[in-house]
C-alpha cells in the first residue's frame, strides 16, 4: 500500500484519525443529510462520522418493519469509553425497534489473544456482560452468545470463505506469510456472527446494523462483500433511472436459475424465475416492470433509491424460496 493510503488495523490501538480519508479510501457515506430520529450526542458531535447504508435502516423503522442491531465484545481485557460509546449506539437502534444480538468473540480472542475460552467467557460473564446489563442494554430483546458456542455461526464462516482468498486478506488486513492461520479464520467467523441474525432460527431476513468503531470497519467490508458474491439477484439503480435486477449465474445456482452445465438455458424454467421476479415486484405495486429473461434483466424505471432496498429484500426471500442463502449487507455507523 502506498504512502498516501490508510492502514485500519482491527486488532491495533494505534489506528488513523484522519477521517475525511478514511471516507475517502473507504467508501464510507457522510451522516450528513440523513434525518436521524432522536439523534444522540454521539451523531450530533460528530463523534459517529460516517455509515454504511445506514438509510436501509431508517427506511425500515419509518416502515414500522423489523430490524436488528448486532454487536461484539472481545473478551480479552477491561471495558473502555469506547466500549461504552458501542453500546450507546446499540441502545439507540434497540429504543427504535431492533432486536439485539451481542456476540462474545472468544474463539477470536484465543485465535488473536491468546486468551482461553474458559478465561474468556469469565471475563465476559463477570465484566462485559454485567456492565451491559448496568448501562440499560440487556432486556428482552436481547440476546447474548458465545462464538464457540453457535455452530451456524462457524458454519456461515466456513462456507463463505470460498468466496475469498488469501489476497483479499492481505489488502484488507495486512496479514502476510507470517500470519498464522488461526489469525487468518478468525474474520470469517466475524462474518459468520455478522450475517447469522438473518438465518430463520435467529430472527430471519431482516436488515442489520452494526455499530463499529473505525477500526472494525475491515470486518464490515469483508462482509459486505462476501454477502454480495452469494446474492443470486443483484438489485441496484438502472442505468438512466429507476431500479436494475440481475440475474447473477454461479455454479451453485445454475440449475435453479435455467442454466445447463454446457451452458445451454432452459428456457422454461429461467422464465419461471422472471415470473417470480415479476411477480414479487407487482406485488409491492410496481406496473412499469420490463422483463428481459433472454438478457437475464428486469427494470423497473418508477422505482426509487428507497425502492431499491425494498426491492432487494424480496429478491432475498425469492432467492431464500429456491434454496440460496439469501442475505442482506449488513448496514454501520
Amino acid at each position: 500500500m502506498g504512502d498516501d493510503s490508510v492502514r485500519i488495523d482491527p486488532w491495533s490501538s494505534n489506528q488513523s484519525t484522519d477521517y475525511a480519508r478514511i471516507i475517502d479510501q473507504f467508501g464510507l457515506s457522510s451522516l450528513d443529510g440523513l434525518d436521524l430520529p432522536n439523534a444522540t450526542k454521539l451523531h450530533r458531535r460528530g463523534i459517529v462520522f460516517a455509515h454504511r447504508d445506514l438509510d436501509v435502516i431508517l427506511g425500515a423503522h419509518q416502515r414500522k418493519e423489523s430490524f436488528g442491531v448486532l454487536t461484539g465484545l472481545m473478551p480479552s481485557g477491561r471495558m473502555h469509553l469506547g466500549h461504552s460509546m458501542v453500546i450507546e449506539q446499540v441502545r439507540y437502534y434497540q429504543e427504535m425497534g431492533a432486536d439485539a444480538t451481542i456476540a462474545v468473540a472468544d474463539l477470536e480472542s484465543q485465535a488473536t489473544r491468546g486468551v482461553s475460552l474458559e478465561k474468556g467467557r469469565q471475563v465476559a460473564r463477570e465484566d462485559y456482560v454485567a456492565n451491559y446489563a448496568a448501562l440499560g442494554l440487556l432486556s428482552d430483546s436481547t440476546e447474548v452468545y458465545f462464538q464457540s458456542q453457535r455452530p451456524a455461526v462457524q458454519r456461515l464462516g466456513f462456507q463463505l470463505g470460498k468466496r475469498t482468498n488469501l489476497n483479499e486478506f492481505e489488502s484488507i488486513y495486512g496479514f502476510g506469510g507470517e500470519t498464522n492461520l488461526a489469525h487468518v479464520q478468525a474474520p470469517m467467523v466475524q462474518v459468520g456472527d455478522i450475517l447469522h441474525p438473518q438465518l430463520e432460527e435467529y430472527g430471519g431476513l431482516r436488515p442489520v446494523v452494526v455499530p463499529v468503531g473505525v477500526d472494525q470497519d475491515p470486518h464490515l467490508r469483508l462482509t459486505r462483500g462476501l454477502a454480495g458474491k452469494t446474492n443470486w439477484f443483484n438489485v441496484g439503480p438502472g442505468k438512466r433511472s429507476g431500479a436494475q435486477i440481475r440475474l447473477s449465474v454461479q455454479d451453485e445456482n445454475a440449475e435453479a436459475l435455467g442454466q445447463a452445465p454446457n451452458g445451454r438455458v432452459d428456457r422454461g424454467r429461467r422464465q419461471s424465475v422472471f415470473d417470480g421476479i415479476v411477480s414479487n415486484l407487482e406485488g409491492m405495486g410496481f406496473s412499469d416492470i420490463m422483463s428481459n429473461p433472454k438478457e437475464g434483466v428486469v427494470n423497473v424505471p418508477s422505482a426509487t433509491s428507497q425502492d431499491i432496498h425494498r426491492i432487494r429484500m424480496q429478491m432475498q426471500a425469492l432467492e431464500r424460496s429456491l434454496g440460496g442463502q439469501g442475505v442482506l449487507a449488513p448496514s454501520s455507523p
